[in-house]
């Protein structure tokens, strides 16, 4: 059987192509009778053409007749019973086959096939079907076990609500429901009436449990027809005007509706809103459609509404607002939203401040968003969170704590992971909260504590839509990853983009009539067994109490605007406020991690193997557009920091760059990776992180602090080349390749089984350069380490394993590593070389970054600097002269290293080891950097190479109307707005209420 969700997703699509066939006047028409089966007994006239000769009206196809049908029928009975009874008679089938007008006994007797224990009695009526009334009879006698399910489902639910409060006057008239039953039994009955009014008093009794005792509750109206991602759903330049935020009040029964906005704000688009503790004051993201005629300019920022005043103030935004992005960079519109009330005062919101971008949306415009924090005021935003990809919904827990949506895909599948983490408001002890290691859920988000506990319940949906999908509970007591820590709320609703978590607890499913499909989020917890949420309602969603039980209770519905967010409009609980460590040194360039034992870990390490930790830096995407960092797939560039030594006891301390995002890994004797994080951490100014080890079981309570006597390690930086930016494969790898190889690869006339010089030419079969045109995308050197299988092995985008594992990629797990280390034996087991101790380094730190190649996301790369004619001329002929012929002949890129000058081989190799060299060129050696000589071939290469035409502009790549990065109409538009700041008058003070910029 189809399920809900499907079907209604189909209906549009299935009428408009239906309708496509015929002109819009013949088109199916809306028709409205009496009662339901009316209803749908006119409908069912419109979409099958039975009035094709009156009418003119072309007959629908046969697999689109019963879509349309329910299509109609919904848009002119859109509440909750009519919705049960068309899923309870798709359900049966009543409407599936052809039926023709008139022939009642044929239509009785669908529903009489159905009617549980009453078949036999209602077929024998069928039989006499002479008209609608007589089908009536028998429908009515098919509706008996409906209602009494129904009857018994109320129930259930007067002992669950009884467990709070007495209700003698619902259970009297529950009692004499009841006894209506035989009467039906026996058709003297109306069995659709009687479901009727079971479903009506269900209703009533769960609507009468205390904790719904309030008199206003506020949703907010939105569109739900936005970009199906994860990421585009929160961009304004997506939103679409709509009513926004508004108070129901009478909301268990004809609710009276009052627009907060509408007057306040111009027409626009609200997001997220979250109620202040007191329940006065409401903060929501907005984004205003009257300032910018050009959808890319448009963006959300942070308004609050006060409820006493009905005044909307704008706080992030404004002309105040410096809208600075992180470093410098103008590579993405600063937006804010999903906005968070925190109990010091400020609070906690997600913005695109952080000017980066997803890597694997193939050029799409899909900035990255993470957590920020300001004062109400608008003053004092600072970062909270350092992730470099997306963050979604903050909201307080009952600690006082954040929790939040992080998505991980450092070296790791892009797809899988959208898991909750938790932070304190100032930022500080950041740790993974559930789903860090799960495939399943997909996406985890929308977290909203449960009263009186450490539960939350939160929205499980897609990473290839939008953040609605199935509700769980999570019990942070019972782990961190997989089904076990997981109640699924509503289990009628399937994980988008995932299977069921293994081990999950499902509670009760809804009767099959409720049970309808579609999609849910944006819940709010009233106890572990009541939630308000949206909850999809035919094509739209609405609002709705769900509940253990398996109760599914329409609240809410605007057939032409969706509802999202319902909150109590009341006050509640404040947690408590955690003292910011931050605010005492906000100046402090540094941090401090400690970790007590390396080898208290989820996978096995031998003790002792473990010698020190790298420290790897993740740097982010600035721009929309990026061209390729490395062999593997969207990779994250990196930069090593350096390394610590690890403790005999496997503990380790070190001082870290605050607000820096860093990768740990666990390195052996040799320097190589033994286990390497798959996510990311830092420390903001003057935190002391400490946790019990490494990958350890969540429920492991990391110490408060670490021991006195501890002192903290300066990180060691890495060996090598200093230079700005990420890890370059040109300017640390390839000098320790022309100095040990390339005299046997690549350095002649043609390599010896491998070219690994720095070319970026590809060659021919006869090892000769081919011609400009197949100049190829990584060195010669690069592409042939991974032309031979097995030398290297790399976490290929969305190929890698779910989680670290011992040795599992990079130096320790492909073959390069051991073999430079055992000196590149030939078959008699001789050494071909012997690479010194830094240079073997090198190597290894690259293998253990994933054989990362460029250093960073910029269309102005040194690395791709090619040789100026005259340039080059002038140096062959200098190399020549000192140096001979055959030496002056060698390519190009066995010479010079554009991108690392100082470490040219024509450099190096005639510099003796004393003068820091390598020594291997004797006849017309330099005396050492002092000797004119040296000068002079310094600066003959400096001008042999042809230098970069463009350079990168505040992250942008400064090309304009040549624009490569995708985002020089960002830097333009920042320019813009800096020129109009600059010829207007100042916004009013602080506080007061701003018109919309």
């Amino acid at each position: 059987m189809r399920t809900r969700i499907a079907f209604l997703l189909g209906l549009m699509g299935l009428v408009l192509a239906a309708a496509a066939t015929a002109s819009a006047e013949n088109a199916p028409g809306i028709v409205k009778k009496g009662t339901w089966l009316e209803t749908v007994l006119a409908n069912h006239e419109a979409v099958t053409g039975r009035e094709e000769q009156q009418s003119k009206r072309p007959r629908l196809k046969r697999d689109a007749q019963v879509p349309a049908l329910w299509q109609l029928t919904e848009e002119t009975s859109p509440d909750a019973l009519s919705f049960r009874l068309a899923q309870i008679e798709e359900r049966a089938g009543i409407w599936k086959d052809d039926w023709k007008t008139n022939d009642w006994p044929a239509l009785a007797e669908r529903y009489a096939r159905s009617s549980g224990k009453l078949t036999a009695k209602a077929r024998e009526l069928a039989k006499t079907c002479k008209s609608l009334d007589d089908l009536k009879r028998v429908r009515d006698l098919f509706y008996v076990q409906y209602a009494e399910s129904r009857i018994a489902f109320a129930e259930e639910t007067l002992a669950y609500v009884e467990r709070a409060a007495a209700r003698p006057e619902l259970a009297a008239r529950l009692k004499a429901l009841r006894a209506e039953l035989p009467a039906a039994e026996q058709g003297n009955a109306s069995g659709e009436a009687l479901y009727a009014k079971a479903c009506d008093l269900r209703r009533e009794i769960i609507l009468s449990h205390p904790l719904l005792d309030f008199p206003k509750l506020l949703i907010n109206k939105r569109t739900d027809h936005l970009p199906e991602h994860m990421c585009d759903q929160y961009l304004g330049r997506h939103s679409q005007p709509a009513p926004g935020l508004v108070v129901l009040e009478n909301w268990k029964g004809q609710a009276k509706e009052t627009v907060l906005l509408e007057g306040k704000l111009p027409r626009g688009a609200a997001l997220q809103p979250d109620l202040s503790y007191d329940g006065g004051r409401v903060l929501f993201a907005y984004a205003d459609h009257s300032v910018q005629k050009d959808s890319r300019l448009r963006g959300y920022y942070i308004y609050e509404y006060e409820f006493a005043t009905g005044k909307v103030r704008q706080i992030t935004g404004t002309d105040r607002d410096p809208m600075q992005g992180r470093d410098g960079r103008e590579t993405v519109l600063i937006e804010d939203t999903a906005p968070c009330y925190l109990p010091d005062g400020g609070f906690a919101f997600i913005s695109t401040r952080s000017q980066q971008f997803g890597r694997c949306h193939g050029g799409r415009y899909v900035p990255s968003y993470t957590l920020f924090r300001a004062e109400t005021d608008g003053t004092r935003i600072e970062p909270l969170s350092l992730n470099e990809s997306n963050e979604w919904a903050p909201h307080v827990l009952n600690d006082g704590s954040l929790a939040y949506c992080r998505w991980d895909y450092v070296d790791r599948h892009d797809v899988q992971f959208q898991s909750l983490w938790t932070m304190r408001p100032d930022g500080t002890q950041t740790a993974h909260y559930y789903g860090n290691n799960s495939p399943a859920p997909c996406l985890i988000s929308e977290p909203q504590p449960i009263p009186g506990g450490n539960k939350t319940v939160c929205t499980c949906g897609a990473h290839h839509g939008q953040t609605l999908g199935t509700l769980v509970v999570v019990d942070p007591n019972k782990g961190q990853d997989s089904g076990e820590p997981l109640t699924w709320i509503t289990p009628e609703l399937g994980f988008p983009e995932s299977g069921v978590p293994a081990g999950i607890t499902k509670a009760r499913m809804p009767p099959p009539e409720d049970a309808h499909g579609g999609r849910a989020s944006t819940a709010w917890p009233l106890s572990e067994d009541l939630f308000l949420c949206s909850y999809q309602h035919g094509a739209e969603h609405a609002i709705y109490l769900i509940d253990t039980l398996g109760g599914r209770e329409l609240i809410y519905a605007d057939p032409k605007v969706p509802c999202f967010d319902p909150m109590p409009l009341r006050p509640r609980p404040q947690p408590p406020i955690i003292p910011s460590v931050v605010a005492e040194k906000p100046d402090q360039k540094t941090g401090f991690f400690f970790v007590q034992n390396v080898y208290e870990s989820t996978q096995p390490i031998p003790p002792g193997t473990i010698k020190a930790m790298r420290i790897n830096e993740i740097i982010s995407q600035p721009t929309n557009q990026a061209p390729g960092r490395s062999y593997v797939h969207n990779e994250v560039v990196k930069r090593i920091l350096g390394t610590v030594p690890v403790n005999e006891d496997g503990s380790v301390a070190f001082e870290a760059p605050a607000r820096t995002p860093v990768q740990l890994q666990l390195l052996d004797a040799n320097g190589m990776a033994v286990m390497t994080m798959r996510s990311l951490v830092y420390v903001q100014p003057g935190e002391k992180a400490a946790c019990v080890g490494c990958h350890e079981p969540r429920q492991n309570a990391p110490p408060a602090a670490a021991p006195r006597h501890m002192t903290f390690l300066k990180i060691a930086p890495p060996v090598g080349p200093r230079y700005d930016g990420g890890f370059s494969y040109v300017r640390t790898v390839q000098p320790v390749l022309d100095r040990y190889c390339i005299r046997c690869h690549g350095a002649g006339d043609a390599p010896r089984g491998l070219d690994l010089t720095g070319a970026f030419f590809k060659l021919g079969k006869d090892g000769k350069r081919l011609d400009r045109g197949e100049m190829s995308y990584f060195s010669a050197s690069y592409e042939s380490f991974f032309s031979v299988s097995g030398l290297i092995k790399v976490a290929q985008r969305n190929s890698q394993t779910i989680y670290s594992k011992p040795m599992d990629y990079f130096a320790n797990a492909g073959r390069l590593g051991k073999m430079l280390l055992d000196g590149h034996p030939d078959k008699a087991g001789a050494k071909r070389v012997q690479l010194d101790r830094d240079s073997f380094q090198r190597i290894v730190d690259w293998l253990d970054l994933n054989a990362q190649f460029f250093g960073d996301y910029s269309f102005n790369r040194m690395e791709l600097q090619t040789a100026r004619g005259d340039g080059e001329k002038a140096l062959r002929a200098a190399i020549e002269k000192r140096f001979g012929a055959d030496l002056a002949r060698q390519p190009f890129a066995a010479l010079v290293n554009v991108a690392n000058v100082p470490e040219s081989r024509i450099l190096m190799a005639p510099l003796p080891a004393a003068a820091g060299g390598w020594g291997q060129i004797a006849a017309g050696a330099f005396a050492g950097r002092d000797d004119p000589a040296y000068k002079e071939m310094c600066q003959l290469v400096a001008a042999s190479i042809t230098p970069l035409a463009t350079h990168d502009i505040a992250g942008t790549c400064g090309r304009d109307d040549r624009c490569m990065c995708g985002d020089c109409w960002v830097r333009k538009a920042m320019d813009a707005r800096r020129q109009r700041l600059a010829e207007k008058p100042a916004d009013p003070a602080p506080g007061q209420p701003v018109a919309s910029r």
